[in-house]
């Protein structure tokens, strides 16, 4: 079952202030792709604080978008973060994004 936790990702990777994802110019949307019925995904910035927490359900198929906003709503800054993907029963896999965030 480790396998399968390498085959998670997140796309586009880097995040360039567009993805194929979005509908409109208001959209940011980075998706983590092929994801176990059950996960939780927790962003951490590069110094170790937690952004954002998101919670992949069953039911849900093997895609998660996240809106690139933080817990408060906000957009997150451009720059590096550690993305820590963590299956229960299973285990765990860290992930890296770069952002570049549009103005």
């Amino acid at each position: 079952m480790d396998d399968a936790l390498d085959l998670i990702q997140i796309v586009p990777n880097p995040y360039r202030g567009y993805s194929a994802y979005e509908r409109g110019n208001v959209d940011k949307i980075a998706r983590f792709t092929n994801l176990p019925e059950e996960a939780t995904i927790r962003i951490f910035s590069l110094g170790g604080t937690l952004v954002r927490t998101l919670e992949k359900v069953p039911g849900t198929g093997a895609i998660l978008n996240w809106d690139l906003n933080n817990e408060a709503g906000l957009p997150d800054s451009s720059g590096m973060y550690l993305i820590h993907i963590e299956v229960p029963g299973v285990g765990a896999r860290v992930l890296q994004i770069g952002l570049v965030q549009r103005r």
